[in-house]
C-alpha cells in the first residue's frame, strides 16, 4: 500500500494552466461541467468489475474526486464502499487517476476511461485528503466501517487428501485433492492454523504401532474457481471457504511402523465420521477433514472383533478393557537381566555313600535364574488376546544349575521322573499366581540351563509386580531344592524403544496399504 501521506499529481492534463476546483456549495458548479457524468459513468465501471459474489457493497459505494486542502482536483480517483474476503477493515477503497483537459467550448471536462480501473491500487484505506462527490460533499464514513462478507461453506464432510511429503513450511499442498460444489481444492488450499499436542500420540496393534505424527485444525479452505477475489477472472478467482454449519476442519496425519510378527491379525483404519466411514489408507495417511463439532474419530481394527477409537478432536485414545495392556508405561524392557540369586546346596560325599574314595568329597549345587526381558502386552501370538480388564505378562527367562567341589560323584541328572522344576510364585499387587515350568533335558553331567518365555494373565491396572521362584534340580537319585523371595520388576524407565523390534515408520508413504504389512 503507498503512502497515503504523500500527496501526488498524475498525468493532470490543464489547458492554459487554469486549476480545476470543486465548490461545496451543493449545486452544480464544481469546476468540471461534467463532473456528475463522469462520476456516475466511473461508478458503473467500478461496480462491474467486482467480483460477483463474495463481496460486501455498501448502498452508498461509488467513485469520488481527491482534492486537497484547496479544493485542488489532484487527478486521482476514489473508487470506495466495497470490501472482499481477502481484505482487512477499512481496506475498501480503490486507487486511481484520471486526466481532465478544457473542450473546445472552453469547459473543463473529464473523458472516463475503463483502463484506468485496471490500473487502481485495490483494497486500501481511505487516503488523506478531502474525498468529494460531484457537488463537493464528503464520502460518507460509513463506507469505511462496511463489514467483511461472510465466508462461502464447505461441502459438508469435505475431505483434503494432501501428500505429506509436499508439505513446504506450515502450507499443506492439496493439488488433486477434493472437490467442494464441483470446484477443484486449490494448491496450498490450507494451513495449519492450531497444532494440537496429542495426549496419546500411539495406538498400539498386534502387527504394529500407528503413530498420530500431526494433529491440528485449519480455519479455512481455499477453493478454485469460486468469485470473491480482486483482479482475476471469476474463474481464476480462489477463495477461502468456511467449515459447513456444525463442523470443523481438523487436520490427521499418521503413520504406521510394522513388525515382525507373522501371526499378527491384520489392522484396518478408517476415519468415522457419524454417517460416513473413510478408509485411511486411500488417504495416505493424512487429510483434512470437515468433522461434526460434536466429534469425529480414527478408529483401528484389528481382525475381526477387536478396535481402538481415537478422538481426533481433543487428541485422547477412548480406554478399552481389551487393548489397555498396549498401554501401561514403560511396559516394554528389552534387556532387563534381572538375576535372581539362589543359596548353594552344599555336601559332602562320604567313602561309605559311594565305595569308593576317589568319588567322595565336597560338592556344591550354584543355581541362578535371569530374567533377561519382560513385556506387559494385550495380545501374544499363543494366547491371542487377553480378557477384558487383563494382560499378558510375557517373561522371558534362563535358570542354569552347575556343581564344584572334589567329588566325582554327584551327576546333574533329569527325565520325564525326575525333571527339574522352576516354580514361580508372581505377586501382581496383593494378588499371587502361581506358574510351574518342568524340563527333562539331560543336560550335562556338570549341569544343565534352560528356560522359556512364561505368559501369565495379569490385571492389566496393576500396580507392582514381584517374583519369588523355587527350583528343584536333581543330582543322582537326591533332589535339591533351593529358593528365591522378592524380587520386583521395575517399569520406572524405559529402555530400548520397542520400535525396534517392531518395525520402521514408512516416511514416505505413512499407512501405504502396499508397502506396510499388517495393514
Amino acid at each position: 500500500m503507498r503512502n497515503q501521506g504523500q500527496r501526488r499529481l498524475y498525468g493532470v492534463s490543464v489547458m492554459g494552466g487554469a486549476a480545476l476546483l470543486l465548490t461545496s456549495c451543493g449545486g452544480n458548479d464544481v469546476g468540471l461541467g461534467n463532473a456528475e457524468d463522469f462520476l456516475d459513468e466511473a461508478t458503473s465501471a467500478w461496480l462491474d468489475s467486482l467480483p460477483s459474489d463474495n463481496v460486501a457493497v455498501h448502498d452508498e459505494a461509488g467513485c469520488f474526486f481527491l482534492v486537497d486542502g484547496e479544493g485542488e482536483v489532484t487527478g486521482e480517483l476514489a473508487c470506495g464502499g466495497a470490501r472482499t474476503l481477502f481484505a482487512d477493515d477499512g481496506e475498501v477503497w480503490d486507487l486511481t487517476t484520471f486526466d481532465y483537459s478544457e473542450d473546445s467550448d472552453g469547459e473543463m471536462v473529464a473523458e472516463f476511461d475503463e483502463s484506468i480501473l485496471a490500473e487502481a491500487e485495490m483494497e486500501v484505506s481511505r487516503p488523506e485528503g478531502d474525498v468529494v462527490d460531484a457537488d463537493g460533499d464528503d464520502a460518507p464514513e460509513a463506507l469505511d466501517e462496511i463489514e467483511a462478507p461472510s465466508r462461502p461453506e464447505a461441502d459438508s464432510g469435505l475431505i483434503v487428501a494432501p501428500s505429506p511429503q509436499d508439505q513446504e513450511g506450515d502450507a499443506v499442498d492439496t493439488s488433486g485433492g477434493s472437490l467442494v460444489d464441483g470446484e477443484e481444492v486449490s494448491d496450498g488450499a490450507y494451513t495449519v492454523s492450531e497444532e494440537t499436542d496429542p495426549q496419546d500420540s500411539e495406538i498400539v496393534t498386534p502387527a504394529g504401532i500407528v503413530t498420530i505424527e500431526e494433529l491440528g485444525a485449519a480455519e479455512t479452505v481455499t477453493v478454485e474457481g469460486v468469485p470473491g477475489q480482486r483482479g482475476v477472472d471469476d474463474d481464476q478467482s480462489a477463495v477461502p471457504h468456511a467449515p459447513a454449519e456444525g463442523e470443523t476442519f481438523r487436520y490427521l496425519w499418521a503413520s504406521f511402523a510394522a513388525n515382525e510378527v507373522p501371526e499378527a491379525p491384520e489392522n484396518d483404519a478408517y476415519l468415522d465420521l457419524g454417517d460416513e466411514q473413510i478408509e485411511l489408507s486411500s488417504l495416505d495417511g493424512g487429510a483434512l477433514v470437515s468433522v461434526p463439532d460434536s466429534g469425529a474419530e480414527l478408529v483401528v481394527t484389528t481382525g475381526e472383533d477387536t478396535e481402538q477409537r481415537y478422538d481426533i478432536l481433543t487428541g485422547q485414545r477412548d480406554s478399552d478393557p481389551i487393548t489397555d495392556g498396549f498401554y501401561v508405561e514403560n511396559r516394554h524392557q528389552p534387556e532387563a537381566d534381572i538375576t535372581l540369586d539362589f543359596p548353594d546346596f552344599e555336601d559332602t560325599i562320604t567313602e561309605e555313600e559311594v565305595g569308593s574314595p576317589s568319588q567322595a568329597g565336597d560338592l556344591t549345587i550354584s543355581t541362578e535364574a535371569v530374567v533377561e526381558s519382560y513385556t506387559i502386552t494385550a495380545w501374544n501370538p499363543m494366547m491371542g488376546w487377553a480378557s477384558e480388564g487383563e494382560a499378558w505378562l510375557e517373561l522371558n527367562w534362563e535358570a542354569s544349575v552347575s556343581r564344584d567341589g572334589d567329588a566325582r560323584a554327584g551327576y546333574y541328572r533329569a527325565s520325564d521322573d525326575q525333571p527339574s522344576v522352576v516354580d514361580w510364585s508372581i505377586t501382581v499387587d496383593d494378588t499371587t499366581i502361581e506358574e510351574r515350568y518342568e524340563s527333562t533335558d539331560a543336560g550335562r553331567n556338570g549341569g544343565n540351563s534352560f528356560g522359556e518365555v512364561t505368559v501369565i494373565a495379569i490385571p492389566a491396572d496393576f500396580e507392582t509386580i514381584s517374583l519369588d521362584a523355587e527350583i528343584t534340580s536333581h543330582w543322582d537319585e537326591q533332589p535339591v531344592t533351593v529358593e528365591h523371595e522378592g524380587t520386583e520388576l521395575p517399569f520406572d524407565e524405559t529402555h530400548d524403544s520397542e520400535n525396534e523390534d517392531e518395525g520402521e515408520v514408512d516416511e514416505d508413504g505413512p499407512l501405504d496399504e502396499d508397502e506396510n504389512t499388517g495393514w
